[in-house]
């Protein structure tokens, strides 16, 4: 019978429902991360509607950002062969 109360279980219910990321995998905690902090690295320009493009690659989850202003690229990988 429902309780009234949004309670989730499995390995995300720690993540209160409703937010962001609530019912996501870790990835896409991480992804959503990657949006909070939407600056280029190279020339400081903000991006509003930063998206982070993904790839997966020869054991290796790839995200990757172009800055609209400057074309520098932002990289960042996550390996899955136990390599650092």
């Amino acid at each position: 019978m429902p309780t009234g109360r949004n309670v989730q279980s499995g390995p995300c219910s720690a993540v209160p429902h409703g937010s962001p990321t609530a019912g996501a995998t870790a990835l896409d905690a991480y992804r959503d991360r990657l949006r909070e902090t939407p600056t280029c690295p190279e020339c400081g320009y903000v991006d509003d509607g930063a998206d982070w493009r993904t790839a997966y690659h020869e054991r290796r989850l790839v995200y990757r950002h172009d800055c609209p202003r400057c074309a520098a690229v932002d990289t960042r990988v996550i390996r899955f062969d136990g390599a650092r």
